[in-house]
């Protein structure tokens, strides 16, 4: 399981916005077990983010790992 700083490097890539049309944001609650889904679709890329939302609970049964594998499966075009 990848954690602070290791997490951020393997999962969150820095993204600039400013600067391009945003052509579609569709949201998905709950899909496939993962709390929300952003499907972001611009002039020059698309993107998913994942989100799980936890407050206080632990993680539990490589959730992450296996939202990943989901959403590469998924979004095989998009950038994550």
């Amino acid at each position: 399981m990848l954690v602070g700083h290791e997490a951020e490097q393997e999962f969150i890539k820095p993204v600039v916005m400013d600067s391009v049309e945003l052509l579609q944001v569709r949201v998905l609650r709950e899909w496939q077990h993962i709390d929300l889904v952003i499907e972001i679709e611009t002039s020059e890329a698309q993107w998913v983010v994942v989100i799980e939302n936890k407050v206080n609970p632990q993680q539990h049964s490589d959730q992450l790992t296996r939202y990943r594998k989901v959403a590469k499966q998924a979004y095989p075009q998009y950038e994550r």
